[in-house]
């Protein structure tokens, strides 16, 4: 562990075990979906009907920056696949078995810390109050939690955020993605039903972090490791 994530993990986690009840509580709410997701997917929703003159251009704006979030998340996960394997805390100091699920998978960069934060800078873009909000709750309700508890290193959290800023800064001044998000708003138009219909679930699926996604895949790996072994 480099000096930089010894000293900050010092801090963060300086009331580990002082109050059980506030070390409960964080597991709880590093757990908790709709404390994570769903409270910015309702942040997205009051920036998408709530009453302004240049609403289009915000709709446009938040399309594009949940384009911004899928696609920051992806690299974010391909980096954590191609670079080298880094262990999450909780496992190298034996608190976690590499058994599985989450352990098994490189703690660098943190997919949470990129989504999270991709999502507030779109956020900022269109309301920077809406914004402000979304980047204290990235930091306090989602990165915080995750390092206190030895989920990852502080320089997962950062290079995540930092990979879901510049993601979102970078979509928002895509000429491609502004027509994208065009599009999908006329779509609201001229569709309403069908639309409605698949930003529900897209929009479930985000709140939920891709929970059942995750789940159908990792049932079909095993399921296509078994078959292979047969």
């Amino acid at each position: 562990m480099n000096q930089f994530d010894w000293t900050l993990l010092r801090w963060l986690t300086s009331f580990a075990n002082v109050w059980p009840s506030f070390d409960g509580f964080l597991a709880f709410l590093v757990n908790w979906e709709v404390a994570k997701g769903g409270l910015v997917v309702a942040l997205y929703w009051w920036a998408w009907f709530r009453p302004e003159k240049n609403r289009l251009q915000q709709r446009v704006r938040l399309i594009v920056a949940l384009a911004a979030a899928m696609l920051a998340l992806a690299l974010a996960s391909a980096a954590a696949l191609i670079l080298p394997y880094r262990p999450r805390p909780r496992v190298l100091v034996g608190l976690e078995p590499p058994t599985g699920g989450w352990a098994e998978w490189s703690a660098f960069p943190s997919d949470h810390a990129t989504l999270f934060f991709a999502l507030a800078t779109g956020l900022w873009a269109v309301a920077p109050w809406l914004g402000m909000v979304a980047f204290v709750h990235a930091i306090f309700v989602v990165c915080w939690p995750r390092a206190y508890l030895g989920l990852h290193y502080p320089t997962d959290l950062l290079a995540g955020a930092v990979i879901g800023v510049v993601v979102g800064v970078a979509a928002q001044r895509s000429r491609r993605l502004q027509q994208v998000g065009i599009h999908v708003v006329k779509w609201e138009i001229t569709r309403p039903a069908s639309f409605y219909a698949v930003a529900f679930v897209a929009t479930y699926l985000l709140a939920t972090l891709f929970s059942d996604l995750r789940r159908a895949g990792n049932s079909f790996v095993m399921w296509w490791l078994g078959r292979g072994a047969a």
